[in-house]
């Protein structure tokens, strides 16, 4: 986003920016063993087609977006926070004990070749959580753009640009790694990245199992 999402704008917005998201609710991927099998992924893919460097996904970014919004204003941007730490104690429930995501391989959605990425394999525990979150969200009156109908739990690697299947069929069963949903952030598309590298993080859940 080129605008300050934060920001509240003197001039009227175009109709068009209110359907464009400028934040979303994301797991961050952490385990070392993830970074590394991912780092090695985008290595070997770049390195057969070096232009697709630019369009590698940052490590520190890495993440599975559950949903996502536009908040034009301070008053939203409080309103939105208010109900996603609302629902901290319900999302510790679901998540109790410890649920792990395993990624086994690599995919593209069917109607683009422009995103690799990992799909978990423990996807019903995540269709619920972003069900549980949009729920709350909207019943707020919170403008979820850019929220897909049919939510794909994935892991995005490479983004931007098509990418052939032969780059990366060596890697399509490659077992990647599990991780341990610790946490839930609200993040801001457009605001600069925190000192860990992640996205601007303005609300985040920790998880007690």
């Amino acid at each position: 986003m080129d605008a300050d999402a934060t920001a509240v704008s003197s001039t009227p917005k175009e109709p068009r920016l209110a359907h464009r998201p400028n934040y979303f609710l994301a797991i961050p991927i952490t385990h070392p063993v993830i970074l590394r099998w991912v780092s090695d992924i985008q290595d070997a893919i770049c390195e057969r087609d070096p232009h697709l460097k630019d369009f590698s996904i940052s490590l520190h970014k890495l993440h599975i977006t559950l949903c996502t919004m536009h908040l034009d204003s301070e008053e939203e941007i409080s309103k939105a926070t208010s109900l996603f730490k609302s629902l901290e104690e319900e999302v510790s429930s679901l998540l109790s004990p410890v649920t792990k995501l395993q990624f086994q391989s690599l995919d593209q959605f069917p109607h683009s070749t422009r995103v690799l990425f990992a799909p978990p394999e423990n996807s019903p525990v995540l269709m619920k959580l972003s069900k549980m979150f949009t729920k709350q969200l909207e019943g707020g009156d919170i403008n979820l753009a850019g929220t897909r109908e049919k939510y794909i739990p994935h892991m995005s690697i490479l983004k931007g640009v098509p990418i052939r299947p032969e780059l990366y069929k060596d890697f399509s069963d490659t077992f990647i790694g599990v991780q341990a949903i610790n946490a839930i952030c609200l993040c801001s598309m457009s605001d600069p990245a925190g000192d860990d590298g992640f996205y601007h993080c303005l609300a985040r859940l920790e998880i007690h199992s």
